[in-house]
């Protein structure tokens, strides 16, 4: 050791740490830090998860109102076609027997 150690060591006893003792805790020190800046940063990274999480959840009840919409809608278009059906339907029925009543008609007056 040069001179300036024993000094330093000597300085650093009187403290009570060697300097290999104050360069390890140094060391930990750093060590500590970069933890806490990696600790911060998945800290950071779960909170951005959680913000994420959320969004997709509003983006889900969005989607399932919007599914639950259309298919009230379909029903209903459905339903109308149905009842569209029944219309023309009866439609041809009634037009049978218009077209049944001119024919009768014209026997009648043919005879």
């Amino acid at each position: 050791m040069s001179k300036n150690n024993k000094q330093e060591v000597s300085n650093n006893k009187e403290e009570g740490l060697t300097i290999e003792e104050f360069s390890e805790a140094i060391k930990l020190i750093k060590e500590l830090k970069a933890e806490k800046i990696h600790s911060n940063t998945l800290e950071e990274q779960v909170q951005g998860l959680k913000i994420e999480v959320e969004e997709q959840k509003c983006i889900e009840e969005s989607l399932q109102k919007k599914l639950e919409e259309s298919n009230r809608e379909r029903e209903t278009l459905e339903a109308e076609v149905v009842s569209l059906r029944k219309e023309v339907k009866k439609g041809k029925i009634v037009q049978k027997y218009a077209n049944s009543s001119r024919v009768l008609e014209e026997l009648i007056n043919n005879q």
